[in-house]
């Protein structure tokens, strides 16, 4: 199987943090006998995102995205998810449970923009993340595994 690694975020784009999931990933891919045919840094854009998704849906049986998953406005990887598929994204109600449970545990009372984070594009399954707010996100597009992990 072939693979397909992307790193989503203007903070990648303009080297103001490195993109070392990538490369993580590759090793890790690699050693399960998964070969990646190329990684991908694309900035907070829907559309640009939308087309490279596309694309790469028809080039290998596995993508992986990372980042985009956050709350604020920028993070579009649900979004780009739901465009892909045609389908809206739906509250998932056991990921808002968990963010608030999050955010109850380290004192703080949840932003109204976490909320976002809990929104999963209709027919996607949902990945709990323990070490964050953002749950990941698995989706099938044909013959393509797609999997939508939070970033850095």
């Amino acid at each position: 199987m072939n693979a397909i690694i992307l790193s989503i975020g203007d903070e990648l784009v303009l080297g103001q943090t490195l993109d070392s999931n990538s490369a993580w990933l590759s090793t890790h891919l690699v050693d399960r006998g998964i070969m990646p045919l190329y990684h991908k840094t694309i900035g907070d854009n829907l559309d640009a995102t939308v087309k490279i998704l596309e694309s790469a849906v028809q080039e290998a049986g596995l993508v992986i995205v990372t980042g985009g998953l956050g709350p604020t406005m920028d993070d579009l990887t649900r979004q780009a998810f739901a465009a892909l598929t045609h389908k809206p994204l739906d509250l998932h109600p056991p990921s808002l449970e968990r963010i608030k449970t999050f955010f109850k545990q380290i004192g703080r009372e949840m932003p109204a923009s976490n909320r976002s984070q809990a929104l999963i594009p209709r027919g996607a399954e949902v990945l709990d993340n323990d070490w964050g707010t953002a749950p990941g996100i698995k989706l099938k597009v044909g013959h393509t595994l797609i999997f939508a992990l939070p970033g850095v």
